[in-house]
């Protein structure tokens, strides 16, 4: 499974580079974000309707903390 680490990069080009990964999934195959940006999940839900997005583990955000979620393609 492919492992993106996020954290620090939430720029225009890291943005990218996240979408461009999700977009080569396919159907049922899955990927792991490590990011640092509460910002960042909402819009690839917005980007990417056709996935799933999960906490690993599911837990509560807090302001700074770095989280891990799985893509997955539906």
């Amino acid at each position: 499974m492919t492992k993106l680490d996020m954290r620090n990069t939430m720029d225009f080009f890291g943005m990218l580079t996240a979408y461009a990964l999700i977009k080569r999934l396919e159907a049922g195959e899955s990927m792991l974000i490590l990011a640092n940006d509460r910002a960042f999940l909402p819009d690839l839900r917005r980007v990417h309707p056709d996935c799933s997005f999960q906490l690993v583990p599911p837990h509560e955000l807090k302001e700074g903390d770095d989280y891990l979620f799985q893509v997955r393609k539906i």
